[in-house]
C-alpha cells in the first residue's frame, strides 16, 4: 500500500479523550494535536500545565527525536506542531517533539530576568526568569526525558518576552538547549542590561557555538535597538556561532511567530535535507548510501539512531516495483520491516511486492500480519481478494459473563462519557450518548472500532462482577476512563 500519513495525535484540552468519544456529533471526527498534562512544580510552588505533540510515527519507530520547547505555549502550540509537521514531512528539519509551556497570570515574573538597573516598582513582579529556567531544566525536561524517547539536541522558542528569555537562557544557562528563536524579543528591558552580558559572556567564551535566529517585526525604537545591537555584539564577539538577524517589516508584533517560527526551523536545520533524489541516491549505493546519509545527520543533530524515513523507503520500493526491480523491492520493504515493526503498512508493502513475485504464500502471511495489526487495513483485504483468498478476522468468543460485566458507563471527567452496552451478542460504545459505534473483540479484554482505528481495552480482576475502567487508544497512546456506576 502506498504511504498515506497517519492523521495525528491527539490534544487531550482537559482530558478530552480520543475517538468520537471526544464530541456526540455523529457526523464528523475530530482531528487533535497532542496531549495536555500537569506537573507540580516545587521550585515555582505551583501546579504547571504543559502540552506534548508527538511525530506521526512517534508508535511505529523506536527511534529518538530531537526536543521543541515553545513559551507561551497556550498561544504558540497549535501553528508550531503543524509548521513542524509541514517541514518534517517536506524533508527540511527532523521530526521533533513539541513541547509548550503555557502562561500563568503572571508571564511578567516568569519570563524576565532580575532587573539590575531600572525601575522596579513599575514590574514588581519581575524578575523570576532563573526560577522558570530551574523549573524546565528540573523539572519539565527530566520528566519529557522519562515520558518520551528524546534525542539531546533541544531547541528553545521564544516571543517578546518569551525571546527575552530565550537570549537570558542562551548567556546564562547555555548547556540547556542547541538552538534559539528569539522572535521580537524585548532586549529594552531593564536598559538593554542582557545584551551587555550578552557580551561580557561571548568574550569569555569565543568557543560558543549556538545556533541563534533571532527576528524584529515592524516596530522601531527600542525594541528594534536592543535586536541590533545584539546583532553588532555577535558579529563582533561569536566567532563559531550561527546566528542569523531578520527583519520583517511586513509583520507586526502580534503577527510575527508564525512565519519567525518557519524561517527560523528552516534556518536552523539548514545542514539537514531529506535526500532530494532517493532513487538516484539508492542506484549509486543502494539502502548502504541511505544510512550513511541518515548517519551524517544524527552525527549533527545528536539525534541518535536515526533511520529513513518509512515514507522514504516506501517510495524507492514502489519506485522498484514500477521498473519490475521486484527482488530489489523485498529488499528495501524489508528493511522498512526491520526498522519499523510496529507499522502495519511496512508488512502490507512486502506483500505487495512478493505478490507480485508470485509468493501467494509470503504475501498471504504478510497481509494477515498486517491486517492482524489494524484491522481496517481494506487494502490487504482487497489485496487478498484478488488471489483468490477470502479474509475473514478470526472469532473471539467471550462468554456472555463476561461482556455483560463490560457494560456501563465510564468517564474521564463529569462532562467526557462513554455509555457501553451490550445487544444480541455484541457490544457497542455511545460517547456522550451519541450515536453508537460497534466494538469488534481482538482478544478476551481488548476490542477495536474500526471506523475509527481506535482500540478499547477492559480492566476486569477476577472475581469482580464488573470492569472498573477502560482505556481507549489511538496511535499507542491512552486515555483511561473510570466506571460511573
Amino acid at each position: 500500500m502506498n504511504w498515506n500519513p497517519v492523521r495525528p495525535l491527539c490534544l487531550l484540552f482537559c482530558a478530552t479523550l480520543f475517538w468520537t468519544f471526544a464530541s456526540a456529533q455523529p457526523e464528523g471526527e475530530p482531528i487533535t494535536i497532542g496531549q495536555k498534562f500537569t506537573l507540580h512544580s516545587d521550585v515555582l510552588d505551583e501546579d504547571r500545565p504543559y502540552l506534548v505533540g508527538l511525530p506521526d510515527d512517534y508508535e511505529t519507530s523506536e527511534r529518538p527525536y530531537p526536543v521543541l520547547y515553545v513559551l507561551d505555549g497556550d498561544g504558540h502550540f497549535h501553528h508550531t506542531t503543524g509548521t513542524v509537521k509541514f517541514l518534517s514531512r517536506s524533508g527540511r528539519i527532523p521530526e521533533m517533539i513539541v513541547v509548550a509551556i503555557p502562561n500563568t497570570t503572571d508571564r511578567t515574573r516568569d519570563l524576565t530576568p532580575p532587573i539590575l538597573k531600572g525601575n522596579k516598582d513599575q514590574f514588581p513582579t519581575a524578575g523570576g526568569a532563573d526560577n522558570m529556567l530551574r523549573f524546565i531544566s528540573d523539572e519539565l525536561m527530566p520528566q519529557i526525558e522519562k515520558d518520551y524517547r528524546t534525542a539531546p539536541y533541544k531547541v528553545l522558542i521564544g516571543h517578546s518576552f518569551g525571546g527575552l528569555f530565550a537570549v537570558h537562557t542562551m548567556v546564562h544557562r547555555p548547556e540547556m538547549f542547541d538552538a534559539y528563536l528569539a522572535i521580537s524579543p524585548s532586549l529594552w528591558w531593564d536598559e538593554q542590561t542582557l545584551v551587555d552580558q550578552a557580551e561580557t559572556y561571548l568574550k569569555a567564551n569565543p568557543e560558543y557555538d549556538a545556533n541563534l535566529y533571532m527576528t524584529m517585526a515592524n516596530e522601531g525604537g527600542t525594541m528594534l535597538g536592543g535586536a541590533w545591537k545584539l546583532s553588532a555584539v555577535l558579529e563582533e564577539s561569536a566567532p563559531n556561532m550561527s546566528w542569523e538577524f531578520r527583519l520583517m517589516d511586513e509583520e507586526d508584533h502580534g503577527s510575527i511567530p508564525h512565519r519567525s517560527t518557519y524561517y527560523g526551523l528552516e534556518t536552523i536545520f539548514k545542514d539537514y535535507k531529506d535526500i532530494k533524489d532517493p532513487m538516484a541516491v539508492f542506484n549509486n549505493g543502494g539502502l548502504e548510501a541511505i544510512a550513511a546519509y541518515y548517519k551524517r545527520m544524527e552525527e549533527k543533530f545528536g539525534v541518535k539512531d536515526a533511520k529513513a524515513p518509512e515514507n522514504l523507503i516506501n517510495q524507492i520500493g514502489y519506485q522498484l516495483l514500477a521498473e519490475s526491480r521486484i527482488d530489489e523491492a523485498i529488499t528495501v520493504f524489508q528493511k522498512n520491516v526491520e526498522d519499523y515493526p510496529k507499522s502495519f503498512n511496512v508488512y502490507d508493502s512486502l506483500a505487495e511486492a512478493y505478490k507480485e513475485k508470485g509468493d501467494k504464500e509470503k504475501a498471504e502471511k504478510l497481509y494477515r500480519k498486517s491486517l492482524e495489526m489494524n484491522p481496517a487495513n481494506d487494502n490487504a483485504v482487497k489485496m487478498l481478494a484478488e488471489m483468490g483468498i477470502t479474509y475473514k478476522p478470526e472469532e473471539v468468543a467471550i462468554s456472555e459473563n463476561i461482556l455483560q460485566a463490560y457494560t456501563g458507563k465510564y468517564s474521564v471527567n463529569p462532562d467526557m462519557w462513554v455509555s457501553i452496552t451490550l445487544e444480541d451478542g455484541q457490544l457497542w460504545g455511545a460517547p456522550n450518548g451519541g450515536n453508537k459505534v460497534k466494538l469488534y473483540p481482538t482478544s478476551e479484554k481488548k476490542f477495536y472500532i474500526k471506523e475509527d482505528d481506535v482500540q478499547v481495552e477492559f480492566h476486569l480482576e477476577a472475581g469482580k462482577a464488573h470492569a472498573e475502567s477502560i482505556t481507549v487508544y489511538q496511535r499507542g497512546q491512552g486515555m483511561e476512563a473510570k466506571r460511573m456506576e
